[in-house]
């Protein structure tokens, strides 16, 4: 793998008139999760109420028709969901940080590489960071890009 380029992770996604900021706020309601994730499985372990749903757009769906307060959900999925849909209430709170076990880097794989590429390519990498180009690559496509922290799992 090349040098984190950015984080990601799980973060929840709220109706704009949710008090939710992060996990401690809730209180007994249910988390909507992707029936299998690795979010399914971290939360229903650490003793949080959980509502599975097939697919992270069903989750984004059913927060949208008051069907439950809160999902469970990657950045690139609610940032492309509310691409489409502009006036969508529903969002991430605001100034939510994932779950430390919840996140992870993003880098590029390398199968079967030597070091010359693998060194080649962490220059390219750190180079396009230097120029914030995946922050606007994400933004054109109103995902939330997190830079890499070094934190969490690659």
């Amino acid at each position: 793998f090349s040098r984190p380029y950015a984080n990601s992770g799980v973060v929840l996604v709220v109706s704009s008139q949710s008090s939710v900021r992060r996990l401690n706020d809730l209180h007994g309601q249910k988390v909507g999760v992707t029936v299998g994730t690795i979010e399914h499985e971290w939360l229903a372990k650490h003793g949080f109420r959980v509502s599975v749903f097939a697919s992270q757009e069903d989750i984004i769906a059913a927060v949208e028709a008051g069907e439950i307060e809160v999902g469970a959900t990657n950045p690139v999925t609610i940032g492309w969901y509310q691409h489409e849909h502009p006036s969508t209430a529903v969002r991430i709170p605001h100034g939510y940080e994932p779950e430390p076990a919840l996140q992870w880097s993003v880098s590029v794989g390398l199968r079967g590489a030597d070091d010359a590429l693998i060194k080649a390519v962490d220059i390219a990498v750190a180079r396009v960071i230097e120029q914030s180009m995946p922050a606007q690559i994400y933004a054109k496509y109103g995902i939330l890009y997190l830079p890499p922290s070094g934190r969490g799992h690659q």
